[in-house]
Formats: structure tokens, C-alpha cells, sequence
């Protein structure tokens, strides 16, 4: 939910072009970190790498855009789990 209200906001409000890919693909290894084994947050972490390699080689996002989506999944993450 927080993801959903922190994406558009970076990028409407303050004009940085957040990747929700990158935000929606990071989520699972994110989650299996926390709650989950080494080898399924690992198998999680193989498929958002291949994620993120596709949207740099079909020239979607840029670094920029990848690293901010991940932070703004990672930020509402901890938002989450503060308020919890």
C-alpha cells in the first residue's frame, strides 16, 4: 500500500522516474528476507536480478530509475513494519 502511494508521489511531485518493476520485483526477495530461508530469498534474488537486467537491455529504465524504485520499496517496507 505505501509503495503504491510513494511511487506516484516521486514521480509526479518531485519528478524522479521511480521504476515500479523494480519496486513490484524486489518485493519478494525483501519479504523472504525477512521472514523466510537463505535459498528462497536467493532464488527470489536471481529473478529480480534478470528483472533488472531486462529493463536496462530494453532501455525501460535507467539506474537511477531501478535504485529508486528498490528505495521506495524498502522505505515503505520499514513504514510498514513501524507501524505494524
Amino acid at each position: 500500500f505505501f509503495t503504491v502511494i510513494l511511487l506516484p508521489l516521486l514521480n509526479k511531485v518531485f519528478h524522479v522516474r521511480a521504476s515500479g518493476h523494480a519496486a513490484s520485483s524486489i518485493s519478494p526477495v525483501v519479504f523472504s528476507t525477512a521472514y523466510l530461508t537463505p535459498t528462497v530469498t536467493f532464488s527470489f534474488g536471481v529473478l529480480f536480478a534478470a528483472s533488472v537486467c531486462a529493463s536496462i537491455y530494453l532501455k525501460r529504465h535507467k539506474w537511477q530509475d531501478i535504485m529508486a524504485g528498490i528505495c521506495s520499496m524498502i522505505a515503505s517496507f520499514i513504514l510498514a513494519k513501524l507501524t505494524v
